[in-house]
């Protein structure tokens, strides 16, 4: 659900999980008008969907008296917003957020940081960290496998207030990729190497259970080589034993990116023999890898992140009018889903390519990349059935963002409220960000007012008057509360959120 590895990353490595994880030098080129024009006619950027969106700039608290649902203005301190670069470790000039976990709680990811590799170019050079947003966004440095020059973390556990972030995945090795080896860490253990498939000397690890609290109950999925296919194959480890998925028929390769919370859907995608196309998959231990297909007149299919129940997965396809690659959201049309539908996501008005990396747990919230008219090499999107794709940068206009450009959107919590990613700050520099906020589409009954991840307490007193307690767990951030305004008190509040 949180690991969204920005297809646009690509550098051709033939060992096929490159796919996930490395950026293209080259620019995308221009797709065909006619499909581009239709897609906007579908999510016109300044027609419903874009004002609709555009409520996330007018921030309210709604009230619910008996059936009827009142909205009172809030204070923007109360309900806002919230964007910012997560910060380097010491030394460091650079930053990339590659997951979030499932609360919204910590974002996983690498920074720089002097000693490691430094004579590389990014990701080779950097360290795997965890920050922790609660706790002041506090940076923690995950450390290396043995021998080991740089180490990338992609996902994390679910987790509470307390265990977040105690369980995280991804890679370690030296010099390159080709080397790398698929790591779990834990707060009690440190970085463990994953070890590999029987034959293969590469592994990678991309996204882990939801529920782990240590190795003795974590799932990670990823790729490994093996003797079968030495390209890569996608994998599951589970109690210490890796096991292969095998490729769809007559493939060579394949890529587990992404699964369900409880680990019993896998989602990525396989490569053909002479290496010319991928499809997408699904995998279960009941159907085993089964294909996606492409959008209409598609080439190539990649997914990146499933929901919690495997019934809505996200990627990207080759599709007729857009070559360099269209977001897609694929959902189950069989209530066993043995058959689904895969359909096109469009792109943000004037760009040429979009990719899903990462899809919120009841499907209803995708973000990843896409071109635009203002950034034609890509910028993050957000995407709900209500509103279409739409800038996440527009969105969060009254964030300050002044110089930022939100590149890359990768990791998003399960109620669709968290979303992670890098991009370029103010100073030119590659930096982690994390946005906080709930808008239309977006599901939220946390009562969580002010986007630090806890439960806030509304309440109205015996004259009517309501206010808001935010909280931070048991203690109260500001005793003497923020007033909101006056309900009678022949009125019964139901029930409130943020909205």
């Amino acid at each position: 659900m949180t690991l969204g590895l920005s297809k646009g990353w690509i550098v051709g490595i033939e060992n096929a999980r490159s796919r996930a994880v490395a950026r293209a030098s080259a620019e995308h080129a221009g797709a065909a008008h006619a499909s581009v024009q239709a897609c906007m006619v579908r999510h016109p950027d300044g027609g419903p969907a874009y004002r609709a969106f555009a409520a996330l700039r007018r921030c309210r608290l709604l009230i619910l008296i008996s059936a009827l649902a009142i909205a009172m203005a809030a204070f923007p301190a109360i309900c806002r917003a919230q964007t910012g670069g997560l910060g380097f470790l010491t030394g460091g000039t650079f930053s990339y957020g590659f997951g979030t976990s499932g609360n919204g709680l910590v974002v996983v990811g690498q920074s720089g940081a002097p000693g490691f590799n430094a004579s590389q170019p990014p990701p080779y050079g950097g360290e795997a960290v965890l920050w922790n947003l609660p706790n002041a966004e506090a940076i923690q440095a995950l450390g290396v496998l043995a021998g080991g020059t740089f180490s990338i973390a992609y996902g994390t556990n679910y987790g509470t207030n307390n265990t977040s972030g105690s369980v995280v995945v991804g890679e370690s090795g030296a010099t390159n990729f080709s080397t790398g080896k698929g790591f779990i860490w834990t707060a009690a253990n440190g970085m463990e190497d994953l070890g590999t498939l029987a034959g293969g000397t590469f592994s990678f690890a991309y996204s882990v259970n939801a529920n782990s609290t240590s190795t003795l109950n974590a799932i990670a999925v990823g790729q490994s080589g093996s003797t079968q296919f030495p390209l890569g194959e996608a994998f599951i480890w589970q109690s210490g034993t890796m096991t292969g998925l095998g490729a769809l028929t007559g493939d060579n390769s394949s890529t587990a990116l992404g699964m369900t919370p409880d680990g019993t859907v896998v989602v990525g995608y396989s490569r053909t023999s002479n290496g010319s196309a991928e499809q997408a998959f699904r995998w279960t231990s009941t159907t085993g890898m089964v294909g996606l297909g492409t959008l209409t007149g598609g080439t190539q299919s990649y997914a990146q992140a499933t929901n919690s129940d495997g019934s809505v997965i996200v990627g990207s396809s080759y599709a007729s009018g857009f070559p360099n690659g269209e977001a897609f959201r694929w959902t189950c049309t069989t209530a066993s889903c043995s058959g689904g539908t895969m359909v096109g996501l469009c792109t943000i008005k004037g760009g040429t390519f979009s990719y899903a990396t990462a899809v919120s747990a009841d499907g209803l919230v995708v973000v990843g990349e896409s071109g635009s008219t203002a950034w034609p090499n890509g910028e993050a999107f957000i995407w709900t059935p209500s509103t279409g794709m739409l800038s996440l940068q527009q969105v969060l206009s009254n964030a300050n963002l002044a110089g930022w450009n939100l590149t890359y959107a990768l990791g998003i919590s399960a109620d669709g409220t968290v979303i992670s990613g890098y991009g370029t700050n103010p100073s030119g520099q590659t930096q982690a960000w994390v946005a906080h906020y709930a808008g239309p589409g977006i599901a939220t009954d946390s009562h969580d007012f002010n986007g630090d991840g806890y439960s806030d307490i509304a309440w109205r007193d015996t004259s009517g008057d309501v206010a808001i307690w935010l909280m931070n767990g048991t203690s109260i951030l500001n005793p003497t509360a923020s007033y909101v305004g006056t309900v009678p008190t022949a009125w019964s509040i139901q029930g409130a959120g943020a909205d």
